[in-house]
């Protein structure tokens, strides 16, 4: 049998995070070029998609369209640093404009003001850990500071008719700080939505600016879709399905379109001003990650992927609700029907938890003595595997392993109870499931229980660390991607403006450090039996390549078999195709030497 290769994998990236210009007739998108994501034009009138963005060699992370359509704001960093910076570029082609050049300071965009005059963006140029509020005025570059110190500001559009901004705050994943923030008085004043700290996301204003609709979970376990009227001051809650939403979208006659999470599938529900659910709802089969109404709100623009086809995008028609693609010819869905489609799997953990994953298989017959097996561990660790695009994993299946990818406690997409079930002395239980889900494995007829390996990436590779540490009988092999070693020096050395953040989800080293200490796969990589991979990128600026070097330096020091793949120039996920290449064909290179001697 014939099979896809890596560069055929990684040829099946499409487009992503699609948005209506003002008058409609086209969309802006990201999508591959150069080997990295460009901001593209595509037209509604049949003709081919047209690239905007032209920074040679570099990621494009985000594309803004003007209020008048003929301009847009892309977000570039350089080498995956996430080092975000500024440029205006014309949206009907055209040189584009550097309007920031720090490359030590992230910049994030916010907001257009309406008469496009002027943006509102965030920057830790004064304070690398903290985030000053700045509106710069681009007819002469003049920047003026509206708010100093604060954690990751992320803003809303400016409200209609006024100067109101919903301006964020990220103290955690389940504690944001919300304030409506004037533009022209500089007066800040914080809003609640509940009695206790939120996950919220996602603010919106409506048509007259009297409301903000947003996405938390209140006080529910779910995130549902709220209302927050400025007049009163009261909470509504539309929409709240015993499920999370991931995302919604808002039309200018008050409609709403939630992407509603159900085990790692998305379902599109169109809903009324109100809440009410409308007839029309669409299951793609995968996963959605943007939605775009079209200004005259007949059309809702989505971006969407499978397990076998890269990110494509469609359009509803919501008055008959056919869904159309807006681009003939597009390659992301080309090897539909080739590829492994996973089975969604439910077991229960040691202590009754609920956990489910996805279970690929090779196509093809099983060898006789059964297929070698690799688990792939999310990251996160508030994240979730879904029924998306994972080239990496199809490298895998394709070189004929079976593939098992769990969402154990502590992931999210559950609900905020299970997300919280791996909180501080109860992490390890998360790694006491991945021993169930591979004493499960070994059960399942087909598979060989004396070729199984482990695979995890950023968060994931703490928890494969973990794993082959207290299981060591059970895993033949790790992989450990840009993992995490040392909760101590992590929130010593990654970027001041996460220590916080991720020391509320980890714990304090100087309030607990005895915790971080037991946490640290460091402190029982003594136990580690079985060969690992490790690779890194040299830009890494959320894990840094530091904590790749401890384990490799001390499973060497103690002569454990280890290799290590250093990656040049990549960040966080490696994002060029020669680099992603060369990673994951080194993992199943890996994985085809050390498993091959249990044959």
């Amino acid at each position: 049998m014939t099979r896809v290769s890596t560069d055929e994998l990684i040829a099946l990236d499409g487009l992503t995070a699609p948005a209506f210009l003002p008058d409609g007739s086209a969309l802006l998108c990201l999508g591959p070029g150069d080997g990295v994501a460009q901001a593209w034009v595509v037209p509604l009138d049949g003709t081919a998609p047209r690239r905007l963005s032209f920074v040679p060699g570099e990621r494009c992370m985000s594309v803004r369209a003007s209020p008048d359509g003929k301009q847009a704001i892309l977000s570039v960093d350089a080498g995956g640093d996430e080092h975000s910076q500024l440029w205006l570029v014309p949206i009907s082609g055209g040189e584009a404009k550097r309007l920031v050049n720090a490359p030590e300071t992230i910049h994030t965009f916010g907001t257009w003001i309406p008469d496009g005059s002027a943006i509102v963006y965030a920057a830790n140029g004064r304070d690398k850990a903290r985030y000053d509020l700045h509106r710069m005025t681009l007819a002469n570059g003049k920047v003026e500071t509206l708010a100093e110190k604060g954690e990751t500001f992320q803003t809303s559009g400016v409200q209609p008719g006024g100067s109101l901004i919903v301006l964020t705050e990220d103290h955690s994943t389940f504690n944001i700080g919300i304030s409506l923030f004037d533009l022209k008085s500089g007066e800040r004043r914080s809003i609640k939505l509940a009695s206790r700290t939120v996950k919220a996301s996602g603010f919106r204003w409506n048509k007259d600016g009297s409301a903000i609709y947003f996405l938390a979970d209140g006080e529910r376990d779910f995130l549902g879709i709220g209302r927050y009227t400025l007049a009163g001051g009261e909470v509504d809650w539309l929409y709240t399905p015993e499920a999370d939403i991931d995302g919604f979208a808002l039309a200018g006659d008050g409609r709403l379109a939630a992407n509603v999470n159900r085990d790692g599938y998305s379902r599109l529900v169109l809903l009324s001003p109100e809440g009410r659910p409308l007839p029309l709802s669409v299951e793609p089969g995968g996963v959605v990650s943007e939605m775009s109404w079209s200004p005259d709100g007949k059309r809702l623009a989505f971006a969407f992927s499978t397990p076998t086809a890269g990110s494509r995008i469609r359009l509803v028609d919501v008055a008959s609700g056919t869904v159309t693609a807006p681009i003939a010819g597009e390659t992301a869905g080309r090897l539909v029907g080739t590829l492994a489609e996973p089975e969604l799997v439910k077991f229960e953990s040691f202590d009754g938890v609920p956990l489910s994953g996805f279970l690929f298989r090779p196509r093809g017959t099983a060898p006789v003595r059964g297929w070698p097996v690799v688990m792939f561990v999310h990251g996160g660790p508030e994240g979730q595997t879904k029924a998306n695009w994972r080239f990496d994993l199809q490298v895998l299946v394709e070189a004929g392993y079976v593939v098992f990818a769990p969402n154990v406690r502590g992931s999210t997409g559950y609900g905020r109870r299970y997300a919280g079930l791996d909180d501080r002395e109860r992490r390890m239980d998360s790694v006491r499931d991945l021993g169930v889900c591979g004493e499960w494995l070994k059960r399942q007829p087909g598979f060989d229980p004396k070729r199984m390996a482990i695979w995890g990436e950023s968060y994931g590779g703490f928890m494969v660390l973990s794993a082959l540490a207290e299981q060591p009988e059970l895993w033949q092999a790790g992989v450990d991607i840009f993992g995490v070693v040392n909760f101590d020096t992590l929130l010593r050395d990654t970027g001041p403006w996460r220590r916080g953040h991720r020391a509320t989800e980890y714990g304090d080293p100087k309030a607990d450090p005895d915790l971080m200490r037991w946490l640290s796969p460091i402190s029982r990589a003594d136990r580690i039996k079985a060969p690992l991979f490790v690779s890194h990128g040299d830009r890494d600026p959320r894990v840094p390549k530091s904590e790749s070097d401890q384990i490799v330096t001390f499973l060497k020091s103690r002569g454990k078999p280890v290799e290590y793949q250093e990656i040049e120039y990549e960040g966080h996920g490696y994002w060029r195709p020669d680099n992603r290449r060369r990673a994951y064909d080194g993992v199943r290179e890996f994985l085809d030497r050390q498993l091959a001697k249990n044959d």
